[in-house]
């Protein structure tokens, strides 16, 4: 639904060509990241940040494995509301600095890093440097200033940063650039809707279609009351859209809860979107001449975190938590109590707490971390709870006092499986833990763990497509792979995953492992643990040119599967491997042309097999491989094109499935058979 409120005209912009830089001088870096204070950077402005690196040491400035840990650097930041083309330049340095740093972090200690899209030392004129970081997302970043004495970059500086807005189109939704924005922030977008056109604006289907309208996008990472208004607009525009979408072109709408044409002042709109959820967001601005909504404009969003008792984990509201991506939680936890918190025989029963919560969706290394509290928070829990009251309790793995290099307290849960986690906050006002405060929760993917079943990652292998699988299986066991009872019980491999959605011939092939690996399973299971198992259809060392194995599965169902990669050191079937899954439809066959070289009846059989053989005539090696690996018959044979030879195993085989081989010159191939 369309809401027309009272429009307003634009406050007369100052004509863009007379864009001047505003500066302002800040000196409050520090050689904690943590500790800096972020000077505000707005579109069209200039700030200048100083500092003195000389005494900047290389503790907590970068995470544990960065190419810059070790690196002694002072830290600086600023503040960007809207996607910024952003230039820092060190300007004025004399001698000039030469080498310094790129980097830009949105973390501390620095994880994540932004470096410069280009730089230049002329524009200075001083051979000093300016690094360009182009479409820089909204938010705050932290800019590393290297301490190195030996190359003159050490001492008091002055940097010089701008900003100027992207550049974009804002006439299709699909082709701007969400900005992020936080709870507690706005954001100010202005344009100029005249050239509006509803093109690809809206689908065919919705009340909007053929609207001609411009768009801007914001990113929640949390639950937000968001506001938008169109106060300044002069005169009034009196139509203007109070809806925002999910998705382009405009779909998925979600309407305003409320508006009012008196916030503003001056007869403009604002408009309110109670308590929705993290997520990115379309925003449409009606051009309508003939309303007067029409011409340049300035908008603001701004967004509160929605109300939630945070006294009560039962209240609060799980926000999801990315591998990779980090969390902030900020509150108040000086009217905490203790009321519901712990279950009565929690050892933490009675301690007043105020509550978050966060949900990741796999097995994730999680660090909670209270860096900033100033004084440093001397008492804080270290647990996690999977319930509401807290019960069932995760303790960290470590901590350290350390890390934030203020004093304050890093917590780090290992290998945390997917799921809901509550964070209880200590409110200790006697040792100073209490009060305002913000705390960040990261998290970082656990490795793989090929050798259980359970923790391979789930890939779609689709017709015509294929699946590349490497690991090393040198420390596979048994545990946990087979179900008891299974043929293989006891039988160490590694695992991975695999998922068609219709019939395929699918084959597995070993191609590039060096050695040759001369024992691999020809089987596939559609459960972990392994309990029904899939045999080949058909194997052959020829697919690979360095003779390793390929297996061929034909018409082989809908479903998902689970790859066993046998890990046998007596045969040279151990350490770093590389498998290639790949699919084709069931209708055309990745072995039609081999079936017809040879073939075998009956089968199954009491014992014995006929083979007919469609080759060249020549010596012949006949085997029957059990489904460990082990050679249980051989022969070998003259064959002729076209004959039939009488493989005579009856009195060698019990019951069960084997792999009979042929190899011929030049070519080894392999058909499953079945003995009764």
């Amino acid at each position: 639904m369309s809401i027309s409120a009272r429009s307003i005209r634009t406050f007369c912009l100052t004509a863009v060509s007379s864009l001047a830089f505003e500066h302002a001088s800040y000196g409050q870096g520090n050689d904690n990241c943590a500790l800096a204070v972020p000077q505000s950077l707005s579109v069209g402005s200039s700030i200048t940040l100083s500092g003195n690196n000389s005494a900047a040491g290389a503790t907590g400035d970068f995470v544990t494995g960065s190419i810059y840990a070790g690196s002694p650097v002072y830290w600086v930041k600023f503040t960007t509301t809207q996607c910024a083309n952003v230039s820092i330049s060190f300007c004025g340095q004399s001698p000039a600095w030469i080498g310094p740093f790129d980097v830009l972090a949105s973390t501390c200690p620095a994880d994540v890093i932004v470096h410069a899209s280009l730089s230049n030392t002329s524009d200075c004129g001083d051979g000093n440097v300016t690094f360009f970081y182009n479409l820089l997302p909204a938010g705050t970043w932290s800019f590393a200033v290297l301490n190195n004495p030996g190359a003159g970059m050490s001492g008091p500086f002055n940097l010089t940063v701008s900003a100027t807005a992207c550049a974009q189109n804002n006439d299709l939704c699909s082709d701007v650039t969400p900005q992020l924005l936080s709870s507690g922030s706005s954001l100010n977008f202005s344009a100029d809707n005249t050239g509006a056109t509803s093109l690809n604006d809206f689908d065919a289907s919705s009340p909007y279609f053929g609207s001609p309208v411009f768009w801007h996008a914001i990113t929640l990472d949390a639950c937000n009351t968001v506001t938008l208004n169109y106060c300044g607009q002069n005169p009034v525009w009196s139509n203007v859209f109070g809806v925002l979408f999910t998705a382009c072109p405009g779909l998925q709408p979600l309407q305003a809860t409320g508006f009012n044409t008196t916030d503003c002042g001056d007869g403009n709109a604002t408009f309110f979107f109670d308590e929705i959820d993290a997520g990115t967001y379309y925003i449409p601005v009606l051009a309508d001449g003939g309303s007067g909504s029409i011409g340049p404009y300035t908008i603001t969003v701004s967004a509160l975190a929605c109300t939630e008792n945070n006294d009560l984990c039962s209240d609060v509201t799980p926000q999801p938590l990315a591998s990779g991506a980090t969390l902030t939680f900020s509150a108040d936890n000086s009217t905490a109590t203790s009321l519901n918190d712990f279950d009565a025989s929690s050892p933490y029963f009675g301690s007043p707490v105020f509550w978050h919560a966060f949900t990741t969706d796999g097995c994730n290394t999680v660090t909670v971390s209270y860096c900033g509290q100033n004084p440093a928070w001397s008492n804080t829990f270290g647990i996690l709870a999977r319930d509401c009251p807290g019960l069932d309790l995760v303790s960290a793995s470590q901590f350290n006092t350390t890390d934030c290099g203020d004093g304050n307290t890093t917590f780090i849960y290992n290998t945390l499986a997917a799921g809901t986690y509550y964070l209880p906050v200590l409110s200790a006002p006697g040792q100073g833990s209490s009060g305002p405060y913000t705390i960040q929760v990261s998290a970082v993917a656990c490795p793989i763990d090929f050798n259980l079943c359970t923790s391979p990652p789930d890939l779609a292998l689709a017709a015509g497509a294929s699946l590349t699988f490497s690991a090393n299986n040198t420390n596979a066991g048994a545990t946990d792979d087979w179900a008891p009872g299974n043929l293989y019980f006891g039988t160490p491999v590694n695992w991975h995953r695999l998922t068609t959605t219709a019939c395929t011939d699918v084959r597995i092939a070993y191609c590039g492992t060096t050695p040759v690996w001369a024992n691999t399973l020809g089987l596939l299971a559609n459960s972990c643990p392994a309990d029904q198992l899939t045999f080949f259809s058909s194997t052959n060392q020829t697919d690979c040119i360095d003779g390793n194995a390929t297996w061929l599965y034909n018409d082989l169902p809908a479903g998902t599967w689970y790859v066993p990669v046998l890990n046998d050191p007596g045969q040279s079937s151990s350490g770093p491997y590389t498998i290639t899954a790949s699919a084709i439809e069931c209708n055309i066959g990745f072995d039609e042309m081999d079936m017809l070289d040879w073939s075998v009846f009956p089968n199954p059989s009491e014992g014995g097999f006929n083979l007919m053989y469609g080759g060249s005539t020549g010596n012949a090696t006949i085997e029957i491989i059990d489904l460990t690996g082990r050679v249980v018959f051989s022969e070998r044979a003259q064959l002729t094109a076209g004959s039939v030879h009488l493989v005579n195993a009856s009195s060698e085989l019990a019951a069960g499935g084997y792999e009979l081989r042929l190899t011929v010159a030049n070519s080894r191939t392999g058909r499953r058979v079945m003995v009764r």
